[in-house]
């Protein structure tokens, strides 16, 4: 499968108001990054899109294998050879943290012995 369009794009926006010696003052940061990227292996490039929903019960884990055991949209099994983006949103009813990675397998983002986010 090749991917026809895919774009990255955050965005972090807010007011924080204050006061100093001078008076009133506000902080509005609003910073956003997007991206676009084309089909491929290269340089801002992506070959493979993995997106899916899942539900877990409190404190139970998921492994992901990313290396031929996922099927992406179509049903298809994938093999990444690296990851460009990860975007994880966790349901606002959610009850425990979401952890990433582990000591056991873990993906080579965080660094450390135990590379957890």
């Amino acid at each position: 499968m090749t991917i026809s369009s895919l774009t990255l794009s955050a965005k972090i926006s807010g007011v924080q108001p204050g006061a100093n010696d001078l008076g009133a003052l506000q902080f509005e940061p609003n910073l956003a990054f997007v991206k676009a990227l084309t089909n491929g292996t290269g340089a801002n490039q992506a070959d493979l899109l993995f997106a899916d929903t899942r539900t877990l019960s409190a404190s139970a884990t998921e492994d992901l294998d990313l290396a031929g055991a996922l099927a992406d949209v179509f049903g298809t099994t994938i093999t990444m050879v690296e990851v460009v983006a990860i975007l994880i949103l966790a349901d606002a009813g959610n009850t425990n943290n979401v952890v990433i990675g582990d000591s056991a397998s873990p993906v080579p983002l965080f660094g450390g012995t135990n590379p957890t986010l």
